[in-house]
């Protein structure tokens, strides 16, 4: 009787119908199955037909007539297990391989699952508390940055402000395109739902699953970190503008306004990738939950190559075996093929 458990892990590994996967042998000698198919019965010819045109006739009949089956169905088990059979312990022994090689996968990251979600639970207030406290020094800059902006202004043309103005655009523009700089840094790869993956995408699933832990790992948990960093330059840019502008010989205006463009940036710079706290959490959930189940993913590819791994060993086994003991083989097998003769088989002695 099969259990729950034993219909979930043939399910996933394809445990293969006691006996195992042997191509079954197309040897001429073969008994007939149990139930042998009737003849098809031959088409009635004319009888006019003769010589070349009777070999037209069949010409044309063949091609209409499809190809028959290369393969057949199995008539006996083969050895070693023409008696007992002996497949289904392998298939066993290959499904606690593949279970085996899922629990070492999982163990492997297990640690680290584990801290990432410990950070997960950390990061969530220290990121609302980093923003509430950046969010004074943001408040503080852009007053200041716009009294600096006013003052330089009154010193440059309409023309020359206008043209400032179209260059720093340029710039941003630029810095655009640069990569990683916006939105959520595992927004493509953390969503697993309505995927499936084989053995032979293991890699690319690998990679993938790593990617959004590396997005979990040295970007988002040390995202409030680098809102207090940036916080903390933009402090140290609009005192570089203050000294600037009251430096004796004062710089040039277009300079001045240059660099108060600059930190009037740095200021909408300071919460980097995220809006809100909203978007940073609901990034920082995906990540973590994309680890998790890429790597449950994972250890399940690495069940399901232990168990092919190891149904391949075995049919190797069998057939080493088998070439090794071909002359008992044939005798037992012959044993058991001889008929009887008054209830008995017969004697293999003249």
């Amino acid at each position: 009787m099969t259990t729950p458990h034993e219909s979930e892990q043939e399910a996933r590994y394809g445990r293969q119908p006691r006996g195992g996967p042997w191509t079954p042998s197309r040897r001429t000698g073969d008994p007939p199955s149990a139930k042998p198919q009737p003849e098809p019965e031959p088409e009635p010819q004319p009888e006019e037909s003769a010589g070349p045109a009777r070999e037209r006739t069949q010409s044309k009949r063949l091609e209409r007539t499809p190809a028959p089956e290369v393969t057949r169905p199995p008539t006996h088990p083969c050895p070693p297990s023409m008696e007992c059979d002996t497949g289904a312990i392998d298939d066993l022994q290959c499904r606690a391989k593949a279970v085996k090689a899922e629990s070492d996968a999982f163990a492997a990251v297990a640690d680290a699952l584990v801290k990432r979600r410990t950070a997960f639970e950390t990061a969530r207030g220290d990121y609302s508390a980093a923003r509430d406290e950046a969010a004074a020094v943001v408040d503080e800059v852009r007053h200041k940055v716009e009294e600096a902006l006013a003052e330089i202004r009154c010193r440059l043309h309409r023309d020359e402000i206008e043209c400032l103005d179209h260059a720093f655009q340029q710039v941003l523009d630029c810095l655009d395109d640069c990569p990683d700089r916006a939105g959520c840094c595992a927004d493509e790869d953390c969503r697993f739902e309505n995927e499936t993956w084989s053995v032979d995408q293991s890699e690319g699933l690998r990679l993938r699953v790593e990617r959004v832990e590396r997005c979990f790992d040295d970007v988002l948990v040390k995202e409030p970190e680098a809102v207090r960093k940036r916080a903390a330059d933009l402090k140290a840019l609009l005192a570089e503008l203050d000294t600037a502008g009251k430096a004796e010989p004062r710089e040039s205006a277009k300079k001045l306004y240059a660099r108060a463009k600059q930190v009037s940036y740095a200021a909408d710079a300071v919460w980097g990738r995220f809006a809100d706290v909203n978007e940073y959490q609901e990034c920082l959930c995906c990540a973590l939950t994309g680890s998790l189940r890429g790597r449950e993913l994972l250890a399940q590819l690495a069940g399901d190559q232990a168990y092919l791994q190891c149904q391949e060993e075995s049919r190797a086994k069998r057939c080493d075996w088998l070439r090794t003991h071909m002359v008992a083989e044939t005798l037992a097998v012959e044993l058991k093929l001889r008929p009887k003769v008054g209830g008995a088989q017969q004697s293999g002695t003249a």
